[in-house]
């Protein structure tokens, strides 16, 4: 079976991460994957991967779960704290129960028993690309209708008075650390001192309007939809319409607090905003 329609479908080739302790298992890969038309590299180790997911924006990493050091699923938790668009595929020499639970937690994308071939790990990407591609089509469908929604509620009848005549009280939001205009969708951000300006899309400014008011609260994708286009899918289509808004959001709003991000995922409910 041939994989290469599924493996070559953009303009850039895929970029994937093959990290393995054992260097023969990693040469091994990474050839066979450049043999494909791919553009494959090898990590030894947790830090030497995060040092290149920080230069390389990776479509794919293939993770050894048992490393000397930082062990695989450490990684793939801070490997998604720098690209949450990365795709994980667990290697694991011993399948177990513990190591599968493991995998899920971790949402990997798929996961491999050892010893693994060349045209066994192609299998295994052709199949999470191709279902990227299909999650990313399906995204652009909502985010569109989202859109189209949003212009239809704009387009209703105007308001009494004109945007310039809204009173500040009513356009501007400040919740320490963001203070935020909604007319111009600017957030001002006090970095420790430092005061950042952040400019926001509408889907942005909606959602993020929509957690401000609400501090605390775990807000669900389809609650954060309805309150920011009065537009509520199922379940699936509106994970697909939060989840990138919330992703762009956190890398806008980065900064470093030891109380965590400003937005935090509860995982199975929805998103909250801890601002202090």
């Amino acid at each position: 079976m041939s994989h290469d329609r599924t493996l070559h479908t953009g303009p850039q080739p895929v970029h994937i991460l093959i990290v393995d302790d054992e260097s023969f298992v990693r040469l091994a890969l990474a050839r066979e994957l450049q043999r494909a038309g791919l553009a494959a590299e090898g990590a030894s180790s947790g830090d030497e991967a995060l040092a290149k997911l920080q230069a390389v924006p990776y479509d794919v990493m293939v993770v050894d779960l048992s490393m000397p050091g930082m062990s695989g699923l450490e990684l793939m938790q801070r490997a998604h704290q720098l690209r949450p668009e990365v795709l994980m595929i667990i290697l694991t020499g011993h399948a177990t129960l513990e190591s599968a639970i493991a995998a899920v937690r971790s949402e990997a994308a798929d996961y491999l028993v050892k010893p693994v071939s060349g045209r066994q790990l192609l299998g295994a990407l052709s199949r999470i690309l191709q279902q990227r591609a299909l999650r990313q089509h399906r995204q652009q469908l909502v985010q569109s209708i989202a859109q189209a929604m949003l212009a239809l509620r704009r387009s209703g009848p105007p308001s009494a008075l004109p945007p310039d005549a809204e009173s500040a009280g009513q356009r501007i939001r400040h919740l320490p650390p963001l203070t935020f205009d909604t007319q111009r969708r600017h957030v001002m951000l006090d970095d420790g001192g430092h005061t950042r300006l952040v400019e926001l899309s509408e889907g942005e400014a909606a959602v993020l309007a929509t957690l401000m008011s609400k501090p605390g609260q775990v807000l669900s994708c389809g609650q954060l939809s309805q309150a920011a286009w009065n537009y509520t899918p199922d379940d699936a289509s509106a994970q697909n319409m939060i989840r990138p808004i919330i992703s762009r959001l956190r890398r806008k709003l980065a900064m470093d607090r030891p109380q965590g991000p400003l937005i935090r995922t509860v995982r199975g409910r929805g998103y909250t905003l801890s601002p202090h």
